[in-house]
C-alpha cells in the first residue's frame, strides 16, 4: 500500500488496527501519521490517548501494556513504536518475546491502533510478516514528478506563496530530487521552500534564476 491508498482508507474510515510505515520519505510518513491521529483521536485527549515508544529500547511487555491500556474519555488509543530493530536487523529480543509480540499483532484490542515506523525493513522478518498478515504495510518511497509538483505547490501555498508552472519546474530541477542517485528528500525540499518564503523579495522564478547564476 502507498500513502494515497491510506488517505482513501482514512477518508472512508477503513482503518486497520495495525500498520507498518516504512521507507525513505520520513516526512511523508509523519504527515500521514498526523492525518491518522486526527482521524481517530479527539484533540483534547491526545496527550492521554497517543503513546509513543522508542523501539530501540522497547520490550514486548511495554508494547503490549501500552496497547492494553484503555483509552481515556474516548473510544480509541494510538500507540506508535519507532525503529524497532526486529523489523530490519538483530535485536536483544529473545525468541520467546519475538513470538509473543508477533502473536499479539493479531490480538490488538478494538480500542487501539498500533503503528510501527521504520526507515528500513526486511520483509523476511517474522514481525513484518505478522503485521502484513493482520494489518497493512505502507511504503513511503520518493514521489514521482507529478505528485512532487503537487506537493511543492501545496507547501508554497501553506507558506502564503504561489508558484507558477515554469518556476515550479525550475525548483524541481534545482532540487535534484528526481535524480535516481540523489539523496534529497522531502524534508530538504520543505526547508528550501521555507527559506525562499522567508526571504522572498521578488517572484519565486526570479529567486531561483538568480540562485542558478551564483
Amino acid at each position: 500500500m502507498d500513502y494515497k491508498q491510506l488517505m482513501k482508507d482514512i477518508k472512508n474510515k477503513e482503518i486497520s488496527k495495525v500498520y507498518l510505515f516504512y521507507g525513505e520519505e520520513f516526512l511523508l510518513s509523519q504527515m500521514m501519521l498526523d492525518n491518522l491521529k486526527k482521524a481517530i483521536i479527539k484533540p483534547e485527549f491526545e496527550q492521554l490517548n497517543f503513546h509513543t515508544i522508542d523501539g530501540k529500547n522497547a520490550t514486548t511487555e511495554e508494547i503490549i501494556n501500552a496497547c492494553e491500556t484503555l483509552p481515556f474519555m474516548d473510544d480509541t488509543r494510538l500507540v506508535v513504536v519507532s525503529e524497532i530493530p526486529l523489523l530490519s536487523g538483530t535485536s536483544n529480543f529473545s525468541t520467546k518475546d519475538v513470538d509473543r509480540l508477533c502473536d499479539y499483532i493479531g490480538q490488538v484490542p478494538g480500542g487501539c491502533h498500533l503503528i510501527f515506523t521504520s526507515k528500513k525493513i526486511d520483509k523476511k522478518r517474522k514481525l513484518v510478516k505478522a503485521i502484513e498478515k493482520h494489518g497493512a504495510l505502507v511504503e513511503y518511497s520518493k514521489l514521482d514528478k507529478r505528485d512532487l509538483s503537487k506537493w511543492i505547490a501545496k507547501r508554497f501555498k501553506l507558506e502564503g506563496k504561489s508558484i507558477g508552472e515554469s518556476a515550479l519546474q525550475l525548483f524541481i530541477e534545482s532540487s535534484d530530487y528526481l535524480n535516481k542517485d540523489s539523496k534529497a528528500n522531502l524534508s530538504d525540499i520543505e526547508n528550501e521552500i521555507k527559506t525562499i518564503g522567508q526571504h522572498l523579495t521578488g517572484t519565486i522564478g526570479q529567486v531561483l534564476t538568480d540562485r542558478r547564476r551564483l
